[in-house]
């Protein structure tokens, strides 16, 4: 979500960017922007830590909530597809028909919130992950104890100091209570196995290089450069809209270099769009708009970096 205030024509607006899609919500004056900005970036941050502490197992409770279902409180395929779309999950009939008829145990075409919950379970959780789960997993539970875990660790992690396993004991001793089986022995799902192991924890990288270590000092062509291409699309190159949000976000998201692709504008003042040959294949946007968010977001992420701008200058 990035929201601005328009300063070109001194009202109030606020753009929404999420998925490559864009909303344009427009405020009667400043006190309703401001309220508008407050409810919104709250809303956020709830979602956010609301994630983070919940986890994937309200996830699924929220979209069994949020599907249309019949009068029996159930789900069919149809109700199915539409949810895949909404998740933006790419999924023709014929998977949907065959993931249906997997978790449809019942043979009834339809599914409820245990079948539902399995079923989104599998879409969620990477499949080399639930190799391993199944592996070491108890053998008559979908959970995976502290043993199994050990021999994980030793067998595919290759962890051979007692007390790195000892730690990363500890880790999954701490996995969140969504994703383990009520009682006294820690027994971690499928899907806790894999937060556990796809998680911040296990990351490839290590901590301290997450943050800038290198001389920075150096010309700037010794460096490799975040950069943005067709920055301001929404869509495709032929029929998508252009939005100055798309720069906004990209700057936001810590890039160095976004492009800027130049024309004639019909009043005058040069506009970008992409064209070829001079025709006008998407939707247009005006330069003095994405210089100005340019200046007003390009060092708020990393304004040690200043952002470079990539012109492709088709102006008379």
């Amino acid at each position: 979500m990035r929201c601005f205030q328009n300063k070109a024509d001194k009202s109030h607006s606020i753009e929404i960017v999420a998925t490559g899609r864009v909303l344009h919500v427009a405020c009667r004056d400043e006190k309703e922007w401001r309220l508008w900005m407050k409810g919104l970036l709250l809303y956020h941050d709830m979602a956010l830590g609301q994630l983070a502490s919940e986890g994937a197992s309200d996830f699924v409770s929220a979209q069994w909530h949020a599907v249309e279902k019949d009068a029996d409180g159930k789900i069919d395929q149809r109700h199915l597809h539409g949810l895949l779309r909404k998740l933006n999950i790419q999924a023709d009939g014929r998977y949907v028909e065959e993931l249906f008829q997997t978790h449809d145990t019942e043979n009834s075409g339809r599914l409820g919130f245990t079948e539902f919950r399995e079923m989104l379970n599998e879409l969620l959780v990477r499949p080399d992950v639930d190799y391993y789960f199944t592996v070491y997993k108890l053998p008559h539970e979908d959970f995976i104890d502290e043993q199994g875990y050990r021999r994980f660790l030793r067998e595919v992690q290759k962890v051979t100091s007692e007390a790195e396993v000892e730690e990363e004991l500890a880790s999954f001793c701490s996995v969140d209570e969504a994703f383990r089986k009520p009682g006294p022995t820690v027994m971690v799902s499928s899907l806790g196995f894999d937060n556990l192991l796809c998680g911040e924890a296990n990351s490839l990288m290590a901590p301290h290089r997450m943050k800038v270590h290198q001389d920075m000092s150096l010309p700037l062509c010794n460096y490799w450069v975040k950069s943005s291409h067709n920055t301001y699309l929404c869509g495709d190159q032929v029929v998508g809209k252009s939005a100055v949000g798309q720069y906004i976000d990209a700057l936001l998201r810590g890039c160095r270099c976004v492009e800027l692709d130049c024309w004639d504008g019909s009043d005058g003042e040069p506009s970008l769009f992409h064209g070829v040959g001079g025709y006008q294949l998407t939707s247009r946007i005006k330069f003095k708009d994405v210089i100005q968010a340019c200046k007003d977001y390009g060092f708020q992420v990393t304004p040690q970096f200043p952002p470079q701008k990539n012109p492709k200058v088709h102006t008379s």
